[in-house]
C-alpha cells in the first residue's frame, strides 16, 4: 500500500471503536484488515521478536541476537509515540503521567533503558546460563532446597539427591506433596534478580500498557492484533521447559497452559449479567470480594458445583487475566500458585480473587499420613481476594453433617520486600 491511504483503508479505519486519524496510522493494514498507530505496529513487531526469544532460549546465539533485538525495539516504541506527540492531545500531560513518572521508579524499566543504550554503544548485553534442581514443599519459597548443577549431566544426580533428602527428612503427609523442579534459567550480569525471559516479558506488559492507556486516551481500545501480555506468560513458561518431578508418582510433568477464546454469548451466563447490571463497578477490594462472592453463590446454586479459578485486577479494577484449573493433588497447588505468584508479578496485577470448592476433613490422623487420603466431612464454596499490600478479604460458605457455616473474615499480612 502507498503512503496516500485509499477509500477501502479509510473505510477500514472508521470501522474501529473510534476514529483513527490517518497521518497517525501505519501505511500497512495488520492481516486481519485492521489499522494500527504506529506505535502498536512497532509493539507488534516487539511481540513477535519476544516470541522469538521464546523459541530460541535452548540456542544460545540466538537467543543472545533475539534479546538484544529485543531492548533495542523496545525502546523506539515510545520514541515512535514523541515523533507524534503534536498530534496527541494533551501529550505532555498524558505522557508525563503515564510514562515519564509510571516508569521512573521501576527498576526494571530503567534497566532496560540502560542496556538498549550499552548494546548499541558497547556491545551484546552480558548473560549467562544456569542449569539447577529444586525441592519444594510447601507455597513458601524461603523453605525451597536448590542445587546448583553445572553440567546438563549433573541434573540426573541433583534430582535423585533431592528425592533421597525429602523422603528420608520429610513426615509422610508432607513429602507427598513435595516436589523437584528442574529449571533453566538465562540471567543477565546486570540483573541478577530476575530470569531473563520474565525480565523481557515485564517489559513487554508495559510497553503494551502504554499503547493500551493511549488508545484509551484517544477515545479507544488498542489495535486487538497485537499480543495479549496473558498469553506472552503462559507461552514464556513453557519455553524454559522446567520439568517438575512428584515425589508420588514415577513421572516427569510440565505445566502447560492453554488460551481459549471466551464465548460472550453463551445463554447460561444470564444470572451473572443480571448481578453486574444490579452492581456499580468496583473501587476497592471489599466491593470486588462481595461481586465476586455474588457471582460464585449463583453459579454453586444453579450448578451444584464450581470450578477453581482464578481472577487477576490492574489498579483501575479491570481485569487483566483469569485463569480455570484443576488440581491432582497437593503437589498440583504448589506448582499452580507458584506459577501463578511469576504471572501476577509479570502482568503487574495488583489484586486478584480466588474461587473454588473447599473441603473439610476428619485431622485425627494429620501429618500421619497424606492429606488427600484423611476422610471429607464437609464441603463447600469460598472466595478469597488479595491485593499488593496484603490485604486480605474471605467469605465462605461450608456445609457439614450437622449446620451450614456461613463466614467472612477480612485481615493484612505483611508482604516480603
Amino acid at each position: 500500500m502507498g503512503s496516500t491511504p485509499n477509500k477501502s483503508f479509510q473505510r477500514t479505519v472508521k470501522k474501529r471503536r473510534f476514529f483513527r486519524p490517518l497521518n497517525l496510522v501505519a501505511n500497512a493494514i495488520s492481516t486481519q484488515g485492521e489499522p494500527m498507530f504506529r506505535w502498536e505496529r512497532r509493539l507488534k513487531d516487539l511481540a513477535q521478536i519476544l516470541k522469538q526469544c521464546e523459541g530460541n532460549y535452548f540456542e544460545p546465539e540466538l537467543f543472545r541476537m533475539n534479546t538484544n533485538q529485543f531492548l533495542q525495539t523496545a525502546r523506539t516504541v515510545t520514541f515512535i509515540i514523541q515523533k507524534h506527540k503534536a498530534e496527541i492531545h494533551g501529550f505532555e500531560q498524558w505522557y508525563k503521567s503515564n510514562v515519564v513518572d509510571a516508569w521512573a521508579s521501576d527498576e526494571l524499566m530503567s534497566w532496560a533503558k540502560d542496556s538498549r543504550n550499552a548494546i548499541e554503544k558497547e556491545g551484546d548485553l552480558d548473560m549467562y546460563s544456569s542449569l539447577s534442581a529444586s525441592l519444594f514443599f510447601s507455597y513458601i519459597e524461603e523453605d525451597d532446597l536448590t542445587i546448583p548443577c553445572g553440567h546438563e549431566e549433573l541434573i540426573g544426580a541433583g534430582v535423585k539427591r533431592l528425592t533421597r533428602l525429602a523422603r528420608r527428612v520429610l513426615p509422610t503427609a508432607v513429602s507427598d506433596g513435595a516436589v523437584v523442579k528442574v529449571e533453566r534459567r538465562w540471567v543477565a550480569n546486570s540483573l541478577p534478580e530476575w530470569e531473563l525471559l520474565h525480565a523481557l516479558t515485564y517489559i513487554y506488559v508495559r510497553h503494551f500498557e502504554c499503547c493500551r492507556k493511549l488508545a484509551q486516551h484517544l477515545g479507544g481500545v488498542i489495535c486487538h492484533t497485537i499480543r495479549n501480555p496473558t498469553d506472552t506468560h503462559g507461552l514464556a513458561s513453557e519455553s524454559r521447559e522446567i520439568v517438575y518431578f512428584k515425589l508420588n508418582s514415577p513421572f516427569a510433568h510440565k505445566l502447560r497452559h492453554t488460551s481459549v477464546k471466551l464465548n460472550r454469548n453463551i445463554s447460561d451466563a444470564s444470572i451473572l449479567k443480571e448481578i453486574t447490571k444490579r452492581r456499580r463497578p468496583p473501587t476497592s477490594l471489599d466491593a470486588n470480594v462481595e461481586l465476586f462472592s455474588e457471582y460464585a453463590q449463583a453459579v454453586f446454586a444453579r450448578d451444584g458445583y464450581h470450578i477453581p479459578i482464578l481472577f487477576a485486577f490492574d489498579e483501575d479494577w479491570r481485569m487483566v487475566d483469569f485463569v480455570p484449573t484443576k488440581f491432582a493433588d497437593h503437589a498440583d497447588k504448589y506448582i499452580f500458585f507458584r506459577y501463578i505468584a511469576d504471572r501476577a508479578a509479570d502482568l503487574r496485577a495488583s489484586s486478584i480473587i480466588w474461587v473454588s470448592e473447599a473441603w473439610l476433613r476428619n485431622t485425627e490422623n494429620f501429618g500421619t499420613i497424606p492429606i488427600r487420603h484423611l476422610p471429607v466431612v464437609g464441603e463447600g464454596l469460598e472466595v478469597l481476594g488479595m491485593d499488593k499490600d496484603g490485604e486480605i478479604r474471605k467469605v465462605t460458605w461450608m456445609s457439614c453433617p450437622t449446620n451450614f457455616v456461613f463466614q467472612r473474615s477480612r485481615r493484612t499480612i505483611e508482604m516480603a520486600a
